[in-house]
């Protein structure tokens, strides 16, 4: 009694080219293309067939539109207003000079702030942008230019309408003060705002002055040092206070003060 054929294959066609999978239904073929060889091969499996309509279907799939990601955006000029203040307009070089970033909001609504993850392994929160320079317009150093940056923790920062958030700006961690002199301090955060543009409120000065101490105000630059913690902490938004950094005392008024505490 004779079995029916084996059922007719899916081909290329069906998912869209004109290729078929495999040769017509009916009796296999030899390698030499003889009817009934004892060297015969099996008909095609069905893997290949699958395979074949998933590439038919790639190019559909690779027309679907992606949605673009949305772009940070810089809030309406009305809605914050940002500055730079500090604890007072003179300092002594030696002092680890702190400055306040502040971000006010004066709109209506919540105002979102994106900052930190950019200090680890570094000397200073790096995605501030600190420039410095003195009456004749000569930029100051930057102390550590190569910095290494391997995250850290960032706050979902944001103030409600009339509130303030505060940044610590530790001033020498970007730029070096050697002579006495008046300066022009300029700072720039993107707040995960976007770039910087042409005028941005976020870019923010503050004139400041040093002076190079005397014995007796050398005196208090160190013991106004001995009170403050070598590391205050995470301030979270509000406004630092200052901190002990003994290795900015590198003048000479310094040194016998220095080896004066040492001895005690």
């Amino acid at each position: 009694m004779n079995r029916p054929g084996p059922e007719p294959r899916a081909s290329v066609l069906e998912c869209g080219s004109p290729l078929p999978l495999s040769n017509a239904t009916g009796p296999t073929q030899s390698a030499r293309g003889l009817a009934h060889s004892k060297t015969s091969r099996p008909a095609e499996p069905l893997l290949p067939s699958v395979l074949l309509c998933l590439l038919c279907a790639l190019p559909i799939l690779a027309q679907t539109p992606t949605p673009a990601p949305q772009r940070p955006k810089l809030p309406a000029a009305d809605s914050m207003k940002i500055s730079l203040l500090a604890d007072k307009a003179e300092f002594f070089l030696g002092e680890n000079i702190l400055l306040h970033y502040r971000i006010e909001n004066t709109g209506k609504e919540h105002l979102g702030i994106d900052v930190g993850g950019d200090y680890r392994g570094g000397t200073r929160a790096n995605r501030f942008k600190v420039t410095v320079v003195d009456a004749a317009g000569r930029e100051l150093p930057d102390p550590a230019p190569t910095q290494h940056d391997m995250g850290g923790l960032s706050p979902l920062g944001g103030a409600k309408p009339g509130a303030a958030w505060f940044e610590n700006v530790w001033l020498l961690r970007y730029r070096t003060f050697d002579q006495p002199g008046d300066y022009t301090v300029t700072v720039f955060h993107d707040l995960g705002w976007g770039e910087r543009q042409a005028t941005d409120p976020r870019m923010v000065t503050l004139k400041l002055r040093l002076k190079m101490p005397n014995e007796a105000e050398a005196r208090q630059v160190i013991a106004n040092m001995e009170k403050a913690k070598s590391n205050p902490g995470s301030t979270w938004g509000t406004k630092g206070q200052p901190a002990a950094d003994f290795s900015l005392l590198k003048f000479p008024v310094y040194r016998p003060l220095l080896a004066e505490r040492e001895g005690k």
